[in-house]
């Protein structure tokens, strides 16, 4: 994708002048310089003889190009680390931790527990983030968590806020990075920055990337809940045909 921050400069094309001279129908074509006749005093424009083909012009050239200027540029990488992937161990979890954990720092408590081990600590990937000018949102607590059983508590309807990041996954002879959210088979997932460093001592998880909102990850899901894990609405999908064995190196890339 090309991006401009300024202004769109505009190729500058040869055109030709019509003279009120050439007004008869038979001038309504000129062959040989293939231009089609816009009317007199008007500026005729480069058109092939194919009638189906639009008129190309410098006024819509420079529409296009601002358009094109407008569109987002390509994702800024902000971090990449290297980890172990293990979709089948992921998908074997049983009770209340099936699904919830993305991306967990090896020595993390719940690292067994998850689709990815990283090599990096999740407190260091949050560091990092944050030096790249990323303000997490920080809005989650511990009640988002324990009060998971009661219905009458907001505290686990709780959604994270902060940053929207993507996070992508490649490893050898994929040739390619994958979306974490298309590889759990979850399209809808929506990771954002919650930040959350103040609660690693007492979570001690290691979670770098949970796919719900949860007050122990570092980047969350902001589109499930923990009522939402609760009630069993988390459910990734993934396709092990597609995806390596358990144990196979892994680079994740997080980026803006």
């Amino acid at each position: 994708m090309i991006c401009s921050s300024g202004p769109v400069e505009v190729a500058s094309y040869p055109r030709r002048r019509v003279s009120s001279a050439r007004s008869s129908p038979m001038d309504s074509r000129l062959r040989g310089n293939d231009l089609e006749k816009a009317g007199d005093g008007d500026w005729a424009h480069w058109k092939p003889l194919n009638r189906f083909c639009p008129i190309v012009s410098a006024p819509r050239i420079a529409l296009f190009c601002f358009l094109l200027s407008t569109l987002p540029c390509s994702a800024k990488t902000l971090l990449e680390f290297e980890g172990k992937i293990y979709p089948r161990r992921f998908l074997q979890v049983k009770g209340i931790g099936y699904g919830h954990h993305a991306i967990v720092w090896k020595d993390g408590r719940t690292s067994e527990k998850a689709l990815i081990e990283a090599e990096i600590p999740d407190r260091e990937v949050a560091d990092i983030l944050a030096k790249q000018g990323l303000v997490g949102g920080n809005n989650l607590t511990n009640e988002t968590w324990t009060a998971r059983n009661d219905p009458n508590n907001p505290a686990a309807d709780a959604r994270v806020a902060g940053p929207t990041v993507e996070v992508t996954v490649t490893w050898e002879g994929l040739n390619r990075w994958e979306k974490l959210k298309e590889i759990l088979g979850m399209p809808e997932a929506d990771y954002r920055f919650g930040d959350h460093r103040s609660l690693i001592p007492i979570w001690k998880s290691g979670c770098i990337v949970c796919n719900v909102s949860c007050p122990g990850g570092k980047i969350s899901n902001h589109s499930l809940t923990i009522r939402d894990q609760v009630m069993k609405r988390l459910r990734p999908n993934l396709d092990l045909e597609k995806l390596p064995k358990d144990g196979t190196r892994v680079r994740v890339r997080i980026s803006k």
